[in-house]
Order: structure tokens, then C-alpha cells, then sequence
């Protein structure tokens, strides 16, 4: 007589992907190019996915929840880093990309149905291609370019859908939200001395979308000459719109 279904989805994420010349190292190069390079690429998904059918009450609920709080990608000279010597080209560069996909779907049927579905996408990206401050009065002389690029490409796709049929009470429900939080970075903070082309580049492409769909639907009572949900279900399989 009651049907109660329920599906929770919850990502909790934490990711640092990083290419890093620390804070006090000491590095001399001899010739050559130099190459610091950190790249990261994820695809995050949450579904939640609920049916429940009573003869008197049917409650179907879901949620998911992508809580992606840190996700960092870094190549960088660190401060009071020493990089120092004679090289070629310099080439510090984060590449960034990330897809969350958060969707949920809930139903229900009965003489009481309630559908309530909530996604929730709380999104926190961070790309960047740094040269830090320096330790003192070293020399790093280029004799080909310097390229600082940092760049980063993001996809948010939230959807929620609720569905309820009930014979006295129907209630569909829906909740979507989207939280994002970019922030893509190419800077220095130390001189840079080359006799090519010096190139600091920051590039951000982010698309966002976010649907939400609720229905209900209710029927008169068997005494007041309605049909049930189940008897409902039964009429419009037989009905010959529906080739049954």
C-alpha cells in the first residue's frame, strides 16, 4: 500500500595535478630548452535515478551532489626559486579540462504520490602557468622565446526531472544549481631576459547549462467516477493512440 523509493548521488573531489619548481630549489641549466608542463583532464558524473509505486502513497526522491571544492592545475617556478644559466626557449604551461555532469531523475505513483529531485553541481577550477619571485640577483638568459600559457576548458551540465501520478495528491518537485568558480592564470613576477618572442596567455572557455522539469497529474477518486493510478496506467496501454 506504500511504496517509497530513494537514490543519492554524492561526488566529493580533491585534485592537484602540478609541475613545480619549489620554493629554495637551485637549478642551473646548461643549454637547451626548458619545459614545465602540467596537464589535467577529468570528466566528473553523478546520477541519481528513482521509481516508487504505492496503492496509497508513492514517494520517489533523488538527489545528486558533484562537490568538486579543489581541482588545481599548476606548473610553476615557485618564489625565491632559483632557475638560472643559459638555455634556449622557456616554456611554462597548465592545460586544464573538466566536464560535470549531474543529473537526477524521480517518479512516483499511488492515491498520494510526491516526486522531489534536487542536483546540486559546486564547481572550483584553478589553472596556472607562473614564474615566481626571485631568490636574489640571478641571471637565466634565453636565446630563444619565452611562453607562459595557462588555459582551461569547462562543462557544467546539471538536469533534474520529477514525475508524480497520484489519484487524490500529486506532487512533482524539482531543485537544480549550479555553483562555478574559474580561475585561470599566466603571470610572472621575476625579470625575464630572452632574445625571442615573450608570450603570457590565458584562455578560459566554459559552458554552462542547467534544466529542470516537474509534472504531476491527478485523477478523481473511484467513488467520484476516476480511475485508480494502476487502472489509469492500464487505460492508456489499451488505448488504441497508444497501439495496445
Amino acid at each position: 500500500k506504500v511504496g517509497v523509493a530513494g537514490a543519492l548521488a554524492v561526488n566529493v573531489l580533491v585534485n592537484r595535478t602540478q609541475a613545480v619548481i619549489a620554493s629554495g630549489a637551485n637549478v642551473t641549466v646548461g643549454g637547451g630548452d626548458i619545459s614545465i608542463a602540467a596537464e589535467n583532464t577529468q570528466v566528473t558524473t553523478a546520477r541519481a535515478t528513482s521509481q516508487a509505486t504505492g496503492g496509497k502513497v508513492g514517494v520517489g526522491a533523488s538527489a545528486a551532489i558533484n562537490a568538486l571544492l579543489v581541482n588545481t592545475t599548476r606548473a610553476e617556478v615557485e618564489n625565491t626559486a632559483v632557475l638560472k644559466g643559459s638555455g634556449n626557449a622557456l616554456s611554462v604551461g597548465a592545460t586544464s579540462s573538466h566536464t560535470v555532469n549531474t543529473n537526477v531523475e524521480a517518479g512516483s505513483a499511488g492515491g498520494i504520490a510526491v516526486s522531489p529531485a534536487v542536483a546540486v553541481a559546486i564547481v572550483n577550477n584553478t589553472t596556472t602557468a607562473r614564474l615566481g619571485t626571485d631568490a636574489g640577483a640571478n641571471s637565466l638568459a634565453l636565446a630563444g622565446s619565452v611562453t607562459l600559457s595557462a588555459t582551461h576548458t569547462g562543462v557544467i551540465t546539471t538536469g533534474a526531472s520529477a514525475t508524480a501520478a497520484g489519484d487524490k495528491v500529486a506532487v512533482g518537485a524539482t531543485v537544480g544549481l549550479n555553483i562555478g568558480v574559474d580561475t585561470t592564470l599566466a603571470t610572472t613576477e621575476r625579470d625575464i631576459t630572452a632574445t625571442g618572442a615573450v608570450n603570457i596567455l590565458s584562455s578560459s572557455n566554459v559552458t554552462v547549462s542547467l534544466g529542470i522539469n516537474a509534472s504531476s497529474s491527478g485523477n478523481k477518486s473511484e467513488a467520484d467516477g476516476g480511475r485508480t493510478a494502476d487502472n489509469e496506467a492500464g487505460a492508456q496501454a489499451n488505448s488504441p493512440n497508444t497501439g495496445g
